[in-house]
């Protein structure tokens, strides 16, 4: 059986760490397990990162990688929604 690969959002998710979390998702999705997104801290979080999070999200589809979020804060669902992304993201 294998175990969730975790990848944990920062309160502070802006374009400014987006090489950090794009390392972070390649190295889950290389991985090749399920992925399970903790976003329960997210503050704050930019267009760019969130259009990574999309890309990320069908990459991963493509892969067959099954991603869920574990407790997403009402402020990340918000702004996935005003964007138009909480669809492609799976939430």
């Amino acid at each position: 059986m294998t175990s969730d690969t975790n990848v944990t959002l920062g309160a502070e998710t802006s374009i400014s760490k987006i090489k950090a979390l794009h390392d972070d998702l390649q190295t889950a999705l290389a991985a090749g397990n399920p992925v399970t997104i903790n976003a329960d801290n997210v503050v704050y979080i930019d267009t760019a990162c969130l259009q990574l999070l999309c890309s990320f999200t069908k990459e991963a589809s493509e892969h067959q990688l099954t991603i869920s979020w574990s407790r997403p804060s009402d402020y990340f669902i918000e702004q996935a929604k005003q964007l138009g992304l909480d669809t492609a993201l799976g939430l």
